[in-house]
């Protein structure tokens, strides 16, 4: 079967390294706190021929929120620059995670500069990379709220990056949570018809209904059941459609 999910790691054990040798996906999320290991990195790309990867610099966006917006976006990317394996292996380097200006929208014209700012200094430090926006917390906004209030990013990026969660399964109220993008991105191609997308988090979390504490998909049913009945197949399916 044609597979588009995707690993997302924290931590790239030896189980998940032979995980990533065994499907070979075409694309990858990796995140660390410092820098990566650049080995471990060109040792996916080798056992992975083609993968993508999706770089995450981990970071809390309170470090960024007081600070000139576009000195945020710039020191962003450039803080990403640093390290050889973005500017080597990485070929999407990731946004700010879940900043909370998504859900308040006094911040959104701060936001939207920041990340106007970040496309551009990697347009600068190299073309070659895509980087994503978004990467908001799971619906937190409609199409026509990236298009009235987010213009200069959706002039400026290529790769929208959403979340993409829902309980008990992932097809549960799914046109609002998991599949929210679509119409999104309708939006957005409104304006912006090159627009890509991407879903750089997705699964089944408790958090969509009620917060915290949270329950993922093993308090509830086993790797078996999720891919069967709990969604990740039926999400394969429908980003094969899209």
């Amino acid at each position: 079967m044609t597979l588009l999910l995707a690993f997302h790691s924290q931590v790239l054990s030896p189980e998940l390294r032979e995980a990533y040798r065994q499907v070979k996906p075409r694309l990858g999320k990796v995140m660390t706190a410092g820098t990566f290991d650049y080995a471990e990195l060109a040792g996916i790309k080798a056992d992975c021929p083609g993968i993508k990867l999706v770089g995450r610099l981990y970071d809390s966006w309170r470090t960024h929120d007081m600070v000139d917006p576009v000195e945020a976006g710039r020191s962003w990317a450039d803080r990403q620059y640093a390290d050889p394996a973005f500017r080597d292996l990485i070929d999407f380097p990731s946004w700010l995670n879940e900043v909370f200006g998504y859900t308040n929208p006094d911040r959104w014209e701060w936001m939207d500069i920041a990340q106007e700012a970040y496309v551009n200094r990697w347009k600068e430090l190299d073309p070659t990379k895509i980087p994503t926006v978004g990467e908001c917390g799971n619906g937190n906004l409609w199409g026509e709220d990236w298009v009235q209030h987010f213009p200069r990013t959706v002039k400026a990026a290529r790769l929208f990056a959403f979340h993409a969660y829902g309980y008990p399964t992932m097809q549960t109220n799914a046109e609002y949570w998991v599949l929210r993008y679509r119409q999104v991105m309708a939006k957005i191609r409104e304006v912006h018809p090159d627009a890509l997308s991407i879903v750089t988090e997705t699964g089944i979390t408790h958090m969509v209904v009620s917060g915290y504490p949270d329950r993922g998909y093993l308090d509830d049913m086993s790797p078996e059941e999720f891919w069967e009945t709990g969604g990740l197949r039926w999400f394969n399916d429908r980003l094969i459609e899209d």
